[in-house]
């Protein structure tokens, strides 16, 4: 245990090229890019631009020339407020104005794509794609949100644009800041909000799947388009969202497509990967997570996010070195069950979620959500939860291997999107819409093979099958609060092959990983405790290890703040501004 725990792996991340410009303007500013991708850029004596991830589709000046370049012509014509709205992809950028002596920073549709903003004194002094640097640069001050950090055990996740850091926010989706270089001043605007969608509430159900499908493939054809090297990866599981997307990439790409799937050895997932992979006739390569194996390289992914990314959720880790080295271009299933499954579908379909509901979910950062209301305030329930659940959380994954991928998106797709919520959210609801889609036109990979959720193919779930999950959740419920708990989970994995990717409840209690858990956390230099509060960790800590109901979800958050804040003890003691750093470093 102690090989697998001390080993940061750090070599295992791709070395990246750093960028410092517009100091010579007196504004500090960094960019950090995988070599394998390097940022686009494009100059002339009127501007710089500075674009990093990747623009499918939106407007014609695509066709003659580089993104970067088309953003530069755009902005120069007055035209890039009625641009940005059409521009299909997973990006931030900045552009300078050399002649106004501003700067414009801007983040895609839905704020995927991360952007980070330093503040000192309310002025912006910094900003970067990648938070590290602006923690590093001595530019800000790197004081602990407690607030927020709290939030994010509770959650899971940070939400909004918070940070771990009082000085340090995440930019909003569909935003744009401008920015005078001189003063720090910053004006910011949502150049495209919800609200823009239009229903209509008499289309019907017939038609939304011609349509749905129709979209579909079009957005995936439009990642597809920016592939270079004739190879593309694709994270295989036992869901939907991935399978769908190989599906359609043996239609539409001419390349080598290779699978990549992780979890417990025989697990499902496991199973129906290698299912749909033979059928597609391609390649899957399987990687087990085990209670020996799954920590693995986390300290240097606590690192590389800043805290942000829960520890508990980095299996994307296990692969991504190998389906990297195979093809930097990744097809993701993101959010496809929200987006077409309806997943994130809550009472009153039809209406904007309402603060009632907010303030439950949310509770003590409702206050935090809340502010984004003009982006999100739309007559349907799920934009909100796509920014602070997909975003803050789920595409955190995927800012966890920035350095290893280009990360193709179809399901975000604006054209898809837009449609799906012009549509009365009824036909959404419970999967029917999605379901429709994939055994209508996918029926070789729907029809015969199971869904990982429900162990059946979909639209095969009766209710005789219903009726006993429910009865089995209820017995769980009931076991989970006798000493028999222990005993009742061992005798149903020897009978059983195990469901679930991974056991990560048992892994962290394992009593080598709990001794470790305590010495960082609990000890008198553990810097959470420093920023939170004894009283605070110690009571996360002791519950999870004294109430085998507890999640290990709030655990994992402290982890990573705690393991990154090591990672930048001695840089912040040489750089940092602001005399707040000496109540935690």
């Amino acid at each position: 245990m102690s090989n697998l725990l001390l080993d940061t792996e750090l070599d295992s991340f791709p070395p990246y090229v750093t960028r410092t410009f517009l100091e010579e303007e007196k504004f500090f500013s960094t960019w950090q890019c995988p070599v394998h991708s390097p940022a686009q850029w494009f100059e002339d004596d009127r501007v710089r631009v500075l674009l990093d991830g990747d623009i499918y589709s939106g407007d014609e000046l695509l066709n003659r020339f580089q993104p970067a370049q088309m953003l530069a012509e755009k902005y120069l014509a007055g035209e890039l407020s009625e641009t940005l709205p059409r521009l299909n992809g997973y990006f931030c950028f900045s552009l300078l104005d050399k002649k106004r002596q501003r700067v414009t920073l801007c983040t895609d549709r839905y704020g995927m794509k991360p952007l980070y903003l330093g503040f000192c004194d309310e002025r912006l002094v910094a900003f970067s794609n990648h938070a590290g640097l602006l923690l590093e640069s001595g530019t800000v001050p790197i004081t602990v949100d407690s607030e927020a950090v709290k939030s994010s055990v509770v959650h899971g996740h940070y939400l909004a644009n918070s940070t771990p850091f009082l000085a340090v926010k995440r930019a909003g989706p569909a935003s744009c800041y401008s920015v005078t270089l001189e003063s720090g001043e910053v004006e910011r605007q949502y150049y495209w909000t919800w609200s823009s969608i239009k229903r209509n509430e008499e289309y019907e159900l017939a038609a939304a799947v011609e349509t749905g499908h129709e979209l579909l493939e079009q957005a995936v054809r439009r990642c597809l388009s920016v592939v270079q090297g004739g190879k593309l990866s694709i994270c295989l599981s036992g869901g939907l969202d991935s399978r769908v997307l190989l599906a359609i990439a043996r239609k539409h790409f001419e390349g080598e497509i290779r699978t990549f799937t992780f979890g417990l050895p025989g697990c499902m997932d496991a199973t129906i990967a290698r299912q749909v992979s033979d059928l597609a006739e391609v390649e899957n390569s399987f990687f087990p997570l085990t209670k020996n194996n799954w920590f693995r390289r986390r300290i240097a992914g606590a690192t590389a996010t800043q805290g942000m990314k829960n520890i508990i959720h980095m299996h994307a880790l296990t692969v991504a070195g190998e389906a990297s080295a195979f093809s930097p271009y990744m097809l993701n299933g993101y959010l496809g069950d929200a987006i077409l499954g309806g997943s994130y579908l809550v009472d009153g379909l039809g209406e904007a979620v309402s603060e009632e509901i907010l303030l439950v979910k949310y509770k003590e950062s409702f206050g935090r959500v809340i502010e984004q209301k003009e982006y999100w305030d739309f007559k349907g329930t799920d934009p909100v939860f796509i920014y602070n659940r997909g975003v803050r959380f789920i595409s955190a994954g995927s800012d966890l291997i920035s350095g290893f991928f280009h990360h193709l998106k179809p399901f975000m797709d604006y054209n898809l999107v837009d449609f799906v919520y012009s549509i009365p959210d009824d036909l959404r609801k419970s999967n029917l819409l999605y379901e429709k889609i994939l055994l209508k036109y996918y029926p070789e990979y729907f029809e015969s093979i199971p869904w990982q959720n429900t162990g059946v193919p979909i639209g095969k779930v009766s209710s005789s099958k219903r009726g006993l999950s429910l009865f089995k959740d209820k017995l769980k419920s009931i076991v989970r609060r006798t000493p028999l708990h222990s005993l009742a989970i061992t005798l149903y994995r020897k009978i059983f092959p195990p469901k679930h990717y991974v056991s990560y409840q048992d892994w962290v209690r394992d009593a080598s990983f709990e001794k470790w858990v305590r010495k960082i956390l609990c000890s008198e230099d553990s810097l959470v405790v420093m920023a939170l509060g004894t009283d605070y960790v110690h009571q996360v800590v002791d519950s999870f290890y004294t109430d085998e109901r507890q999640r290990a979800e709030p655990l994992g958050s402290l982890l990573s703040l705690e393991i990154y804040l090591r990672s930048i003890k001695s840089c912040c003691h040489q750089k940092c501004v602001g005399s707040d750093v000496g109540k935690f470093i």
